[in-house]
C-alpha cells in the first residue's frame, strides 16, 4: 500500500472554512472521499498500484461549495507491495522439452517470474525446490522436461514475492534415454566441507554467533546451541568432490528436505496464544535453503 499526499493552493476567498478532497478509483471508477480538513493539504492511504486523479473544492460556513479542481493523472507505484500470486500455471510437454505457460500478473509493480523445481510429486514446497530460472519476462518458457514438481512466483521491482507460489507437478520425463549414473546422499555422515554449520544426529544446522567464553552470564543463556547473539545468518555445506571417473553431459536434480525452527521463541515469552503465528517451526518467509 502507498501513501499519497495531496495539496493545493489556499484559496483567497475569507469564507472558506474546510476543503473536501477525493480521488478517482482506478479499479471501481468512483471518486472516494479522503476527507474535509481545513489544511491546503491532506494525506491519504492504502492506495493501490494504478493511475489515480485527485479534486478538491472549498466549502463555505454556510455548508455551499466551489467547482472541483481536477488534477491531471498520476501514476502511484505501490512498489513494495506483493504483487499478484501466479494463475493459470500449465505444463505441455513435447519429447525432451515441458513447456510452462501462465496468466500474466497484472499488478504494476511486476518486474519479472521466478520458477524454482523439485525431484517430488506431492509436498512440494518453495523454500526446499532448487532455483531452475530467474529474471524470466515472458508468460513461458521452455524448459527440460523433468519429473517433479515446478514452482512459479512474480516478483515486483524491488524484489518482493508473490505471498504463494502456484505449483504444478509432472511424472512424464523426456523421451531420450538417460542412465542414472551416481545418486549422493548427505545425510547422515555429511562428509564434506562446512562453513558455519555443523552436523548433529544426522541434520546440518547452523552454528551459534558466539563462543562458550563469550557468555559471561550462564545465567542468560536460554538455549545452549542458540547462544547469546543466536545463530549466524548463513552458512554453507560443500560435499566431498563426486567423480564420475569421464567427462558426461549430466543432469544434476536434487531433492533438500529442510525445516526452519525459531530457537529464541519460548513459551514463557507468549503474553496471548492467540497471536502465536505458529506452534512448529517458523514462518517459511524468514529462511531458505539455495542449491548451487
Amino acid at each position: 500500500m502507498s501513501v499519497a499526499t495531496v495539496s493545493w493552493q489556499p484559496s483567497a476567498d475569507k469564507r472558506v472554512a474546510n476543503y473536501e478532497a477525493q480521488y478517482l478509483d482506478p479499479i471501481t471508477e468512483a471518486w472516494t472521499v479522503i476527507g474535509i480538513t481545513v489544511d491546503p493539504s491532506i494525506d491519504t492511504t492504502g492506495l493501490q498500484s494504478g493511475e489515480y486523479q485527485f479534486r478538491v473544492r472549498s466549502i463555505d460556513f454556510a455548508g455551499r461549495t466551489s467547482e472541483w479542481l481536477v488534477s491531471s493523472l498520476t501514476n502511484v507505484n505501490a512498489a513494495d507491495d506483493e504483487p499478484d500470486n501466479v494463475t493459470g500455471f500449465n505444463i505441455n510437454i513435447l519429447g525432451d522439452f515441458a513447456t510452462l505457460s501462465w496468466n500474466p500478473v497484472s499488478s504494476l509493480n511486476l518486474d519479472h517470474y521466478i520458477i524454482r523445481y523439485s525431484p517430488v510429486l506431492t509436498g512440494a514446497t518453495w523454500n526446499t525446490a532448487s532455483l531452475l530460472q530467474d529474471g524470466i519476462l515472458s508468460t513461458n518458457i521452455q524448459l527440460t522436461a523433468l519429473t517433479g514438481s515446478f514452482l512459479i512466483k512474480a516478483v515486483s521491482t524491488t524484489g518482493v514475492e508473490s505471498s504463494v507460489e502456484a505449483i504444478i507437478s509432472s511424472n512424464v520425463a523426456g523421451l531420450t534415454s538417460f542412465n542414472e549414473v551416481l545418486q549422493y546422499s548427505g545425510a547422515p555422515s555429511w562428509i564434506g566441507t562446512m562453513v558455519n554449520v555443523s552436523a548433529s544426529g544426522g541434520e546440518l544446522t547452523l552454528v551459534s554467533g558466539d563462543h562458550v567464553s563469550d557468555w559471561t552470564q550462564v545465567s542468560a543463556v536460554l538455549n545452549v546451541a542458540h547462544g547469546l547473539s543466536g545463530y549466524v545468518s548463513s552458512g554453507t555445506f560443500t560435499p566431498a568432490i563426486i567423480d564420475l571417473s569421464e567427462v558426461y553431459t549430466s543432469r544434476v536434480t536434487a531433492s533438500v528436505n529442510a525445516f526452519g525452527l525459531n530457537a529464541a521463541t519460548f513459551m514463557i515469552n507468549w503474553t496471548t496464544l492467540s497471536l502465536v503465528t505458529t506452534l512448529v517451526g517458523n514462518d517459511p518467509g524468514g529462511w531458505s535453503v539455495l542449491l548451487e
